[in-house]
């Protein structure tokens, strides 16, 4: 059975082994090293406590941990600064089941409006968040300087 639910402090090291995974991944794509430099570190990110503003779900397979979002509010806006599946556990719907509870709880916390985003190049994600009704409306160019 496929669930999400709000991270606990047991799964700490779950979302952190997770995570360095996802930035390992991350670093080998186009536009991945800027996105390093700007993400949340493994430690801050998996001790996200569910608070106000900050929060982090887990998404399992059977009770086995194989995914996590980063959710973020500011303001009336959300933003999905994470979301991250196991390459063996993409597939079967863990993404989905993560994505639609981190926008539960952004609506049950009084959000507008969802943000997230994509790597350059990176059809699967962008095609993931457009199956959810997500669209792009803003690019960033950057530069490093």
């Amino acid at each position: 059975m496929i669930t999400a639910r709000s991270s606990r402090e047991a799964d700490r090291h779950a979302v952190a082994r997770l995570a360095t995974t996802a930035r390992q991944l991350i670093a080998g794509e186009r536009g991945g090293p800027a996105l390093l430099d700007s993400l949340t570190s493994v430690d801050a990110m998996a001790a996200a406590s569910g608070g106000s503003s900050e929060f982090v779900l887990v998404g399992e397979i059977g009770g086995c941990v194989v995914g996590y979002a980063l959710v973020g509010i500011n303001g009336v806006v959300g933003t999905i600064a994470e979301l991250f599946v196991e390459p063996e556990a993409r597939g079967v719907g863990v993404g989905h089941v993560l994505l639609a509870e981190a926008l539960s709880a952004l609506r049950e916390r009084g959000v507008t409006r969802a943000d997230t985003s994509a790597l350059p190049g990176d059809r699967s994600t962008k095609n993931f968040f457009e199956a959810h009704g997500m669209v792009t409306r803003l690019l960033t160019p950057s530069r490093a300087l």
